[in-house]
């Protein structure tokens, strides 16, 4: 499950698991908001609109672009 901590690590996650069943890239987004939690599903809903057409790349970058920067930032800390 995905609920803002280490966005690179639930990308790397997600995307070793559909490779390895053999699923089909079209079907990865809408199957990732079944792994979120708290503020990431809210988020997704937010964005769910934009991402009806996008492919998995365009994802992966909206997630890092809202999540990425603020776990960099604890990270730091």
């Amino acid at each position: 499950m995905f609920d803002a901590d280490n966005p690179k690590l639930w990308l790397y996650h997600c995307e070793s698991y559909f490779e390895m069943c053999s699923l089909d890239s079209s079907i990865w987004i809408p199957l990732a908001p079944m792994h979120m939690n708290g503020p990431v599903a809210r988020w997704f809903q937010s964005v769910e609109d934009k991402l009806r057409s996008a492919v998995w790349s365009d994802f992966s970058k909206l997630r890092m672009d809202r999540f990425g920067r603020e776990h960099k930032e604890l990270s730091i800390r």
